[in-house]
């Protein structure tokens, strides 16, 4: 029984871990993902309602009272309350912005195939860019427990269940290629009919 609660805290531990550092990936490809055009409206549009909830303030006292230190209460409050909620709102928005559209998707079908660490979790999707004037995505991956290795013994498996052919090596990810935990994959849709080079910038 010991033995089974100490294998339990060990995989809730490798989940919270994983869950920290996909929240922490996409919100930097968020962050990125505002700097576009019609994506960084949406960053606008939240920091306009701020400006105006905090020019406002003033009026969001729901009651009038004769006891002065309640009114300071309450305005205080609301002083703490606006910032923190525009500062939850914005980082739930730039994750949102982060997540690549089909991300449980391809997820659930590298589960499918097998692709998992020891802990039963597929590689995660952390972005998706369709490289200008090709049919070339580059897909961005947290792949922690499941290395290079793996991704290359079941290169024909992922090929399959996503619809996609490589057109590079799989590769690491991060700065200079080095963060073993990152796998990079660029891929085209569907299958390979005949070979092309595509030139691209990297990731």
């Amino acid at each position: 029984m010991e033995l089974k609660n100490i294998v339990h805290q060990t995989k809730v531990l490798a989940q919270r871990r994983r869950n920290r550092a996909i929240l922490r990936l996409r919100l930097w490809s968020g962050v990125k993902e505002a700097a576009t055009m019609w994506k960084g409206v949406f960053v606008l549009l939240l920091c306009a309602a701020f400006i105006f909830l905090w020019n406002a303030r003033d009026t969001l006292v729901p009651f009038h009272s004769d006891i002065p230190l309640l009114i300071t209460v309450w305005s205080y409050i609301i002083d703490a309350f606006i910032p923190l909620l525009f500062l939850l709102l914005l980082v739930g928005l730039l994750i949102l912005l982060g997540t690549p559209f089909l991300a449980k998707a391809v997820e659930s079908s590298l589960l499918q195939i097998g692709l998992a660490n020891r802990y039963g979790y597929a590689p995660a999707l952390i972005s998706c860019k369709r490289i200008k004037n090709t049919q070339v995505s580059v897909m961005v991956f947290y792949s922690l427990g499941v290395g290079t290795e793996t991704w290359e013994t079941h290169r024909a498996e992922i090929q399959d269940a996503l619809n996609v052919h490589f057109v590079e090596p799989i590769k690491y990810g991060g700065r200079n290629g080095r963060n073993r935990n990152i796998i990079v994959i660029a891929a085209a849709p569907g299958a390979e009919t005949h070979r092309k080079d595509v030139l691209y910038d990297e990731f």
